[in-house]
């Protein structure tokens, strides 16, 4: 995003996480649900798969049709 004087405006507060991910966090997800977040994380355009043990299963429970509707 670009200013009108053409220079970069820097949108959000950035942060690090405990995990040392650094993010640029737009909007913080809220106290009760629904909840919505928007964030941004950089990093190179290959990387190594690093899915941690157990996330798979995490993210079928947490995206089920139960949970989100």
């Amino acid at each position: 995003m670009r200013t009108d004087s053409g220079r970069q405006a820097v949108v959000g507060e950035r942060r690090i996480g405990v995990d040392g991910v650094t993010r640029q966090v737009l909007r913080e997800r809220g106290e009760q649900l629904p909840a919505l977040e928007h964030f941004f994380v950089v990093c190179p355009a290959v990387v190594e798969d690093k899915a941690r043990p157990g996330f798979e299963a995490w993210w079928q429970e947490a995206t089920n049709d139960a949970v989100l509707f």
